[in-house]
């Protein structure tokens, strides 16, 4: 259900090809990701959309660890979401 409806979203957008998930339009999306690795994602929405406007998945996320509380500001969305780095 979640993919049938994530996929018109996208196709409302007019994306395809290679700029088919671009990051600008997934902050829910990342703020589900976040949740789900105990992690806070602190960014705005207005934030995060003009930061992956300018440097798609290279963009530098503002987030905390729910844990240790620590804030982390080095982390890309490409680290954090591919290869699960934080800081």
């Amino acid at each position: 259900m979640f993919e049938t409806i994530h996929y018109k979203n996208h196709k409302i957008n007019h994306e395809k090809g290679a700029t088919f998930f671009k990051w600008e339009f997934r902050y829910l999306h990342m703020k589900i990701i976040t949740a789900n690795r105990n992690v806070q994602l602190l960014d705005s929405e207005e934030e995060f959309i003009g930061k992956t406007k300018r440097d798609s998945k290279n963009t530098l996320l503002f987030l905390q660890c729910n844990i240790c509380l620590d804030i982390v500001t080095t982390t890309t969305i490409d680290m954090f979401v591919n290869q699960g780095c934080l800081g």
